[in-house]
């Protein structure tokens, strides 16, 4: 395998875990908006349900950057 074969996954997963990462830091960041917005949508429950998408997201993201079940 060449050098390239093997730093472009590892790439790619650092890229794909950075955009999850940022995403979540925005919905965290802008917590209040994201609950009614939620709300307003007719889903029950919107800040349990978005602190459970933000850990998926985390996990998922952590998941990524160390190659677990990649």
């Amino acid at each position: 395998m060449s050098l390239s074969e093997l730093i472009s996954p590892l790439i790619g997963r650092w890229l794909l875990a950075w955009y999850f990462l940022s995403q979540g830091w925005a919905l965290a960041n802008d917590w209040n908006h994201t609950v009614l917005d939620m709300t307003v949508r007719g889903l029950p429950l919107a800040p349990l349900l978005l602190a459970l998408a933000l850990i998926v997201m985390l996990l998922g993201s952590l998941s990524l950057i160390l190659g677990y079940q990649a």
